[in-house]
């Protein structure tokens, strides 16, 4: 029986250190997309190629695909249209998981970076709030270094 809750419990903790560390991996690539170590390129093939990854925090760094696009197109309506599809989708998603730190961090980190006059900013405060209240708690120690990081420089 000791054996038995032990395969279980090694299990359990592979899995949960296994998913931490695809997590780990997509925030590595958004953040260096976003410093241009890598190009968007490469950020959308490991997002394709990562496809069945399901859980709310890939979701939002798939979504986050829309505003890199934009970002990169040359003609304004282009990047209207790719932003507000971003806008849009991480809105949806957030409307269902408004206390996922991840998905408000990524949030704050768009609005704060938006031009005004796309109209993205009525939460920007209220991101800041609540990541400084709730990252001294985080138990995922990659996306706490990360939000100290960015509100350090910001």
């Amino acid at each position: 029986m000791k054996r038995l809750v032990t395969i279980i419990m090694l299990l359990f903790i592979f899995n949960a250190s296994y998913a931490i560390g695809d997590l780990k991996t997509i925030r590595d690539y958004y953040f260096k997309v976003n410093t241009e170590v890598i190009s968007l390129g490469d950020y959308e093939t490991f997002v394709a190629e990562n496809k069945d990854e399901n859980s709310v925090e890939w979701q939002a760094y798939k979504i986050m695909t829309w505003f890199l696009k934009a970002r990169e197109y040359y003609n304004p309506l282009n990047k209207l249209i790719a932003f507000n599809k971003g806008k849009e989708k991480l809105d949806s998603l957030l409307s269902v998981n408004i206390n996922n730190v991840e998905l408000r961090f990524l949030r704050y980190t768009i609005q704060e970076n938006a031009p005004s006059f796309l109209g993205y900013n009525s939460k920007i405060d209220e991101d800041k709030n609540f990541l400084l209240k709730t990252y001294p708690n985080l138990t995922d120690s990659d996306l706490k270094t990360k939000i100290i990081s960015y509100l350090k420089k910001n």
